[in-house]
């Protein structure tokens, strides 16, 4: 049993009470909104991003923000998701628009998306571009130099060293910058022997090399060996 033990599994399969919801009217008397556990807003401890948002005409419709959005309709009691599409996860604010509550504005680590129907749909806003580096490389490709990174909650990226920002991509639908690898990039490093073998790596220690021109993809984690600990 011991030898099947990994870190991200003991942090996200145990059996949690995740996100509650209380209510008071007084500041004196706080209620539970709900009866049963409300599944899927946090998957371990509460992060650090865990807010609440209330439509300001109607205080029966609550947004809870944790790595989904959720919504409720009946103060509390019953929750369903309002992700939609084009929503990344872990979020950390919501303004509602005092003057048209469907209206809102999220922000979140892939960046922000609004929406005009209370959550079902969104749109993303990709302008300003915005991201959080880990950790940047280059390689010594004869064409011109790459530049890699590793970004907070979106992957391993790779792209040209001359690319300049702009919207012209989206005319041709092709961004110069290529995803290589997902979860929270980390350190990304190049072997400097053939310029496209890549190692990536993600939260808990999770490493690969890749060779994205050959569509490989190795995990290199080193193991303990059987009988002994993680």
């Amino acid at each position: 049993m011991e030898y099947l033990e990994d870190a991200n599994a003991a942090l996200f399969d145990v059996e949690i009470k995740g996100f509650e919801l209380y209510r008071s009217t007084d500041g004196k008397k706080w209620t539970r909104t709900h009866s049963d556990y409300i599944d899927d807003v946090y998957y371990s401890y509460g992060y650090y991003f865990g807010q609440l948002a209330v439509h300001p005409e109607d205080p029966q419709i609550v947004y809870a923000l944790g790595m989904p959005i959720v919504k409720s309709v009946d103060g509390g009691k019953t929750w369903s998701g309002a992700n939609g599409d084009n929503v990344h996860a872990d979020h950390h604010s919501m303004w509602i628009n005092p003057n048209r509550p469907d209206h809102l504005i999220n922000g979140n680590d892939g960046g922000v998306n609004i929406s005009y129907d209370g959550g079902a749909h969104w749109i993303k806003c990709n302008m300003p571009p915005v991201g959080q580096f880990y950790a940047v490389a280059a390689d010594d490709h004869p064409d011109g130099y790459r530049v890699y990174g590793g970004l907070q909650d979106n992957g391993s990226w790779r792209g040209p060293h001359d690319y300049e920002p702009s919207s012209g991509w989206q005319q041709d639908g092709d961004y110069p910058y290529d995803m290589l690898f997902g979860g929270d990039g980390m350190q990304v490093q190049v072997d400097p022997r053939d310029h496209e073998t890549v190692y990536v790596g993600f939260q808990f220690g999770n490493y690969y090399r890749l060779n994205p021109k050959e569509g490989s993809r190795t995990y290199i984690t080193p193991k303990h060996a059987l009988g002994q600990r993680p």
